[in-house]
């Protein structure tokens, strides 16, 4: 998770955009905790939006 995490906060857009594929697959509430910090910094909005996205269906996920 700590590569992943990295990268989400990467200045390449690419990079982001890989991590919340990646973790959009993994979820736990560490996953929803990071994407919640994630959303707060995320200033590019097509990465807000996929972010926001990822975290409700973790959350649906988990229940």
């Amino acid at each position: 998770l700590r590569r992943h995490r990295e990268a989400l906060f990467s200045p390449k857009l690419r990079r982001r955009h890989a991590a919340l594929g990646y973790l959009a697959g993994r979820p736990t509430p560490e996953t929803v905790r990071l994407l919640r910090d994630y959303l707060a910094w995320e200033r590019h909005p097509v990465l807000r939006r996929r972010a926001a996205r990822v975290v409700r269906q973790l959350e649906l996920a988990l229940g």
